[in-house]
């Protein structure tokens, strides 16, 4: 027992002479007995953190009994501690961080892995660092950092079992033994202890809402009462204050060698002296300055200092609303201003002056980042970013209540008031809590379903497989671009109606939003969240002109194309995995059903990927549609083959059943993953041998078809590029003849030489006749073999084919020269300046060309 706890007037006030009249000697006495009987068992089993927890500053009974000093420098006079709330506050004191060691599980690490902490973590842990060079998800090293944050995340919760816990003393008996021996202690005061040691960590505002209560007398031993809020106070705040140079001695660092962020805290600890209490404030001084290699210690305790100082300050409110005497320092001098708290907690060789970056214009960063200046001018986006928000929502809700992958639904409105016409989005999901809602959302860049957090709010979520389709955590501040007034309704699954909030925004992301309860019937009904827009511009006229759509004569305005609301969320979300229903002005609509695109006819997923045009050969190729099935039976995709020249995009790239972009040769659906923050460039994530075998059977399908053979020939240069086989499609002309590969092997058998051209054959300037003749007579030359190709790459992104994926290289001519080299053992190549290519009227049409020759022995015959 160190000589600062009975010394310190708390302790004096509970348990020594110091006590009132009506207190008696063996009272007290009674009570600081079983106090320190307790101690000396919690002594034992917080001896065993710094093993669990390895690198942690110091958590033994050194830092246990400090928090009795630390109480008593702050705690005002007029608020003493009579014998059971000595007790249960020594109580709370000793278990407080007495959790983080496995020895506070009787089950050890075993009874840890059991919990959904461990569950969350490891899965958190796992897809954080996913690709990284993170150690393997089941090494040592992996599950010793899980485990440490699984006790750190823990801790408090466990703190609550900890005074009625029992620990079994051997596996042959059932003997029990219990921190507090005495049983009627045990039972009468165990779990208030526990409740006490457990709220250190809670918010103050539970502090208020949950521990206003007083805890009556024990009769026959006492018949003082016990105040749970002063108590609660007090802990909290002797805990945020304990950071001196006892938490951190300088051996003990030498053995423990601690690295990283540890290190930091034992730095920056190892420095301090005991706080001391001037006027209202607490002034924490440093023995040695903080060199330019401490520096970042030194912001650590200050950060530190700042924490402290909002405890003191809520603590110091929180007792004096209640009618009590505040605290006797509520502030820490040189919170808030670098400079002077270096006054105190000096430095050498540097200045600490607020250098972070920081966003001092909220709005311009949101306006211009989460905005236009991201997404360009093309006002879908804000939907499309709703409906993501939806689908994690929901896919969330799934999983927390195991319901089916149909489940769920989205609802898109279009309404007209008196005010305005509003667009608004929602959704059956989890719903969010006021810390959520006040929180992730509005935290440019965070993301709940990413951050730690999500263990917090959804204990199992994480460790039950939750993969948002959010990546870039800005979607939210898109809607912006649709208005100004913004409303968000939301009521968590698991609340009552009553505990619906909203969030609003009445004058633009710049506005301070208004926090408040639900209107009575205005929240999802079955919990879930809404997302209202005021549109700064009548979406059914554009500068005046009014635009009639394709679908149910509605007006709907959303450059540079107009949909109605049903065909613009088909567009926006054709592979959506949630069902999803339009309301437009009044007329209620099913746009999607959940996952039909593996239903629908190939006709209805053509039309939803491409529009209602009919491109030439696409009702052919429609029929072609096939799923892209993986080895395990995973489907990536459900398209068909649909070369195109230049590229024309016919199919959708997309990233959980959303839109990212359209993609080059592809009719239908392909799965893919973003690329930019935009969401709106992204790339084909399809295993190889799925691409292969899907491309495979296109090849037979477009051999057997009745597509125009120069259409079969661009078939065949895409199934190449898939590393497919192709069959008996056509892969080069001679003249008005189409060669398949077995034709051309039969053909090269007899030949000693070839000229091929593999490019489209456009008209020059230097041709000797008009591009309208050109156009309309040209004539393929039977002396050179002609390969067509197309421009983009598989799957390129629409309009980036030659500027992110370069010069595309012909799949067709590869294989040509190919069966060249398989015929003639091997070629030799040379190049011509000009060759006749084919005639237009009359005129000889040349063109540079590769010439390809059989080897011989005599090098000048090619």
């Amino acid at each position: 027992m160190t000589p600062s706890l009975n010394t310190t007037w708390l302790w004096q006030s509970a348990f020594g002479n110091a006590c009132g009249p009506d207190t008696s000697a063996r009272e007290r006495a009674d009570f600081e007995i079983h106090l320190k009987a307790m101690r000396e068992k919690v002594r034992g089993l917080v001896a065993r953190i710094a093993h669990d927890m390895p690198g942690y500053t110091v958590h033994d009974e050194t830092h246990l009994d400090a928090l009795w000093e630390t109480t008593s420098l702050v705690a005002n006079p007029d608020l003493p501690l009579n014998p059971p709330e000595g007790f249960v506050f020594g109580g709370a004191v000793l278990l407080h961080d007495a959790a983080m060691t496995l020895a506070a599980y009787p089950g050890g690490l075993a009874e840890l892995k059991a919990t959904t902490a461990w569950a969350d973590t490891a899965a958190l842990w796992g897809g954080a660092h996913s690709g990284s060079t993170a150690p393997p998800l089941h090494s040592v090293e992996t599950e010793t950092h899980i485990q440490v944050e699984v006790l750190r995340r823990l801790h408090a919760e466990k703190a609550e079992e900890l005074a009625t816990q029992g620990w079994a003393v051997d596996r042959d008996t059932q003997e029990r033994v219990y921190l507090i021996d005495d049983i009627d202690l045990r039972r009468f005061y165990g779990k208030t202890i526990g409740l006490l040691a457990h709220s250190h960590w809670w918010p103050i505002s539970r502090v208020e809402r949950d521990l206003t209560r007083t805890l009556g007398a024990m009769p026959p031993r006492t018949r003082h009462e016990v105040d749970l809020v002063k108590l609660a106070t007090l802990l909290r705040v002797a805990d945020a204050l304990q950071l001196d140079r006892r938490r951190a001695p300088h051996f003990r660092r030498a053995l423990e060698r601690p690295n990283g962020i540890s290190a930091l805290h034992w730095t920056s600890q190892e420095k301090l002296a005991f706080p001391y209490i001037s006027n209202d404030a607490v002034i924490f001084t440093a023995g040695e300055p903080f060199e330019i290699k401490d520096a970042e210690a030194w912001w650590l305790a200050y950060d530190a200092f700042t924490m402290a100082d909002r405890e003191l300050h809520d603590a110091d409110i929180l007792l004096r609303s209640r009618g009590k005497s505040g605290l006797a320092a509520r502030r820490i001098q040189g919170v808030g201003n670098p400079q002077e708290m270096a006054k105190y907690i000096p430095v050498s060789g540097w200045r600490p002056v607020e250098t972070r970056p920081r966003a001092s214009d909220i709005a311009k960063i949101t306006t211009t980042l989460g905005g236009e200046k991201l997404y360009g001018d093309e006002p879908t986006v804000p939907v499309r970013e709703l409906l993501q928000n939806a689908m994690d929502a929901i896919q969330a809700r799934r999983r927390l209540q195991d319901r089916s992958t149909e489940w769920g639904k989205i609802t898109v409105s279009l309404t007209e008031s008196a005010d305005g016409v509003w667009l608004s989005v929602e959704d059956t999901g989890v719903g969010m809590s006021e810390a959520v809602l006040t929180g992730p959302l509005l935290d440019f860049g965070s993301c709940l379903w990413r951050s730690s957090q999500i263990a917090h709010e959804f204990p199992g979520l994480a460790a039950k497989g939750m993969n948002s389709l959010g990546r870039f955590e800005i979607g939210f501040f898109s809607v912006f671009m649709l208005g100004d007034h913004v409303r968000v309704t939301t009521r968590r699954y698991d609340y009552a109606e009553r505990e619906a909030l909203t969030l609003e925004f009445r004058t633009g992301v710049g506005s301070r939003a208004i926090l408040s309860s639900a209107q009575l019937g205005t929240a999802p009904m079955d919990g879930g969240t809404r997302v209202e827009i005021k549109l700064r511009i009548d979406p059914r006229c554009s500068d005046g002109i009014r635009l009639m759509l394709r679908e149910e004569k509605q007006y709907l305005y959303f450059p540079p194309r107009a949909y109605s609301l049903a065909g613009l969320v088909t567009k926006l979300a054709p592979a959506s995995s949630v069902s999803i229903d339009t309301v437009d002005l009044g007329r209620r609509k099913q746009a999607i059903l959940a996952n039909d695109w593996q239903t629908i006819s190939s006709s209805q997923l053509a039309a939803r990927v491409t529009g209602v045009q009919k491109e030439k050969d696409q009702s052919v190729v429609e029929t072609f549609m096939r799923d892209i099935i993986g080895l395990e039976g995973t489907i990536f995709g459900r398209a068909a083959i649909s070369p195109h020249r230049f590229g024309t995009p016919t199919g959708v790239l997309t990233v959980g059943g959303l839109c990212v972009d359209g993609i080059s040769h592809i009719l239908g659906i392909v799965f893919g993953d973003v690329t930019t923050a935009a969401r709106d460039t992204g790339s084909i994530q399809v295993p190889p041998e799925a691409l292969s075998t899907w491309a495979a059977d296109q090849a037979k399908l477009i051999e057997a078809s009745g597509i125009s053979t120069e259409g079969k020939m661009l078939c065949a240069e895409i199934c190449l590029e898939c590393r497919a086989s192709i069959f008996g499609l056509p892969i080069a002309r001679r003249g008005n003849v189409w060669l398949n590969s077995y034709q051309l092997r039969a053909d090269l058998a007899h030949m000693s030489e070839i000229s091929l051209f593999a490019d489209d054959i456009r008209y020059e300037e230097y041709d000797n006749v008009p591009q309208w003749i050109f156009d309309k007579y040209f004539e393929f030359g039977e002396d050179v073999l002609f390969i067509p190709t197309v421009s983009q790459r598989l799957g390129a992104p629409q309009g980036r084919g030659w500027d992110k994926y370069g010069p595309r290289p012909s799949y067709l001519k590869r294989h040509v020269l190919s069966i060249v080299r398989e015929v003639w053992g091997d070629y030799q190549e040379r190049t011509t300046d000009e060759q006749v290519i084919g005639r237009a009227e009359g005129e000889d049409i040349t063109r540079i060309v590769d010439v390809y020759c059989r080897p011989s022995t005599d090098r000048q015959e090619c």
